[in-house]
């Protein structure tokens, strides 16, 4: 049997007329041609390989999300680690799921510490943006390393009745934080109703990263403008008694938690 494919190019070669791609078709001589009846010849497209999508859901709607999600991941400092997004749901409540390429264990290139560490700030990440984009009741998060076990856990925040107030609440504490000595430092103010329906205030800052067992001067003097932030935020939570703050935690530049205070 006969067996011509139409390569692009081909024609340069043998004088015949331009071929088309070989994505398009594939060109057979049919078997006739080969006891002297007339040749023929027949189409076949050529199915390119499938590609799994770098997000996915079990609805629709919870596959955009999850491409949204993954959109705004990758643009976040430690993004590029997250290699699929899975966003399932349950009685409309969802699961996000992050596949990443963080190894542990043997084939390990960095400590485990780091590697929880990167693990956290992108779970931070997820969990902010999820408060801010609510189509999509987020009930709980996971992050896979490489060899897809579990590396971190996280509860979502609960539906707030009362955004608007905490809103224009969290509004006026970055105001304050805003006039006071370490003010500079504060990008932003979120105050959310967590899993168990308390309120926790996050203060995302420029503050510089570090691992909690780095005790450079450097990190020290971000715990310290973090514990002053705290200070401040506490003082004006104790003046306007409008909601009342559970916990309060301060994220430095990457989303790594600084400090956390529990309300007394």
């Amino acid at each position: 049997m006969v067996l011509a494919m139409t390569l692009a190019g081909t024609a340069a070669c043998s004088g015949s007329e331009p071929t088309r791609k070989v994505a398009e078709t594939v060109t057979t001589a049919s078997p006739s041609g080969l006891d002297g009846g007339s040749a023929g010849t027949s189409t076949t497209p050529v199915t390119p390989t499938a590609v799994p999508p770098a997000a996915a859901g079990d609805t629709a709607e919870a596959g955009a999300y999850g491409t949204e999600l993954l959109t705004y991941l990758r643009t976040t400092v430690h993004g590029t680690h997250v290699a699929k997004v899975r966003v399932a749901s349950s009685y409309k409540v969802y699961k996000v799921t992050l596949e990443t390429d963080l190894v542990r264990g043997s084939g390990a290139t960095q400590d485990e510490a780091v590697v929880r560490d990167l693990a956290g700030k992108l779970l931070t990440e997820t969990a902010q943006w999820a408060e801010e984009h609510p189509a999509l009741w987020i009930g709980s998060m996971e992050i896979f390393d490489s060899d897809r076990d579990v590396i971190d856990f996280r509860l979502g925040a609960e539906r707030d009745d009362r955004k608007p107030a905490a809103d224009e609440y969290g509004a006026g504490i970055l105001a304050a934080l805003h006039g006071s000595a370490e003010g500079a430092h504060v990008t932003q103010v979120r105050l959310t109703l967590d899993h168990r329906g308390e309120y926790e205030l996050a203060v995302n800052t420029d503050l510089s990263s570090h691992l909690p067992s780095d005790y450079s001067i450097e990190s020290a003097q971000a715990f310290t403008t973090a514990d002053r932030i705290v200070l401040a935020a506490t003082n004006w939570i104790r003046d306007h008694p409008g909601f009342t703050v559970a916990a309060l935690r301060v994220y430095d530049s990457q989303r790594g938690l600084i400090t956390i205070k529990v309300a007394d």
